[in-house]
């Protein structure tokens, strides 16, 4: 029987983007391939302090296992993240130190779970994925002020090579991706698997018209990320106060929640 090893920081029941795609693909890898077995590390739920589940402990079944390190720093600064992310790894490399794998997957968003899959499978010898959700590099630029982040980036640069290059495919949930990875690492082994649309919005496919809503009237509902990507400080206080009959109705929490909240 054949193994992957998984690598997700999130995997549900914590509520992130990574974890609802990282179980969509396990559970279709499990359906359709009998003959391997998945190992999945991840962590307990941590990606909003105002969620947790109780009593998660190891899980296991003929063709998955799940193996869960417990993040005890739930705070978001960027410090936490760091220290936290630390002892993922070191959790990841203990838990995989006598294993032999033949794949080895890693999903991510900041680059450091891809370097972890990289850095495992490097001392495996063994195949590697990399599913790419985001460009760390960019994504600093808006976490940093410019000096600090143009005294980063040399360093993440270093980090993205060993990173890519150890890869042997690197999936992309956007084309828009594809000029930085050509550029940057002159990498043609590109595949586009995007984010999927959930069933439960496939139920209905009907669509209103323009001419169907009574804006005296109008409801607006956002579910989800409160974050610095979705900027929803920025955007809803401007639309409130241009359409007064309009209701906003914000569902979700985020690192950026306090400031649309003020």
């Amino acid at each position: 029987m054949k193994k992957i090893l998984f690598l997700t920081y999130y995997y549900p029941p914590d509520l992130s983007a990574g974890s609802f795609r990282s179980k969509a693909l396990i559970s279709k890898i499990a359906d359709q391939r009998k003959d391997y077995k998945i190992q999945v590390l991840t962590t307990s739920p941590n990606r909003y302090t105002s969620y947790s589940s109780s009593d998660l402990g190891n899980e296991s079944n003929s063709s998955i296992s799940i193996r869960r390190h417990e993040v005890r720093l739930k705070s978001k600064n960027f410090i936490n993240q760091i220290i936290s992310f630390i002892f993922f790894a070191r959790f990841c490399i203990k838990e995989t130190k006598n294993d032999h794998y033949d794949l080895v997957f890693a999903t991510s968003s900041r680059l450091m779970t891809a370097f972890l899959g990289a850095f495992i499978a490097s001392r495996k010898k063994t195949m590697l994925y990399l599913d790419i959700r985001d460009i760390f590099r960019d994504t600093i630029k808006d976490v940093f002020p410019n000096i600090i982040a143009g005294l980063l980036a040399p360093i993440i640069l270093r980090i993205e090579k060993f990173t890519y290059n150890q890869a042997t495919k690197i999936n992309l949930v956007s084309a828009g991706f594809t000029e930085y990875f050509e550029k940057n690492f002159s990498y043609n082994k590109l595949s586009y698997f995007t984010n999927g649309i959930d069933k439960e919005f496939l139920k209905d496919s009907s669509f209103y018209s323009k001419n169907d809503f009574n804006h005296q009237n109008l409801k607006v509902v956002y579910a989800g990320n409160i974050g610095d990507g979705q900027a929803l400080h920025k955007i809803i206080p401007v639309l409130a106060k241009k359409f007064p009959n309009i209701e906003f109705f914000i569902i979700g929490d985020g690192s950026r929640k306090y400031k649309l909240e003020k």
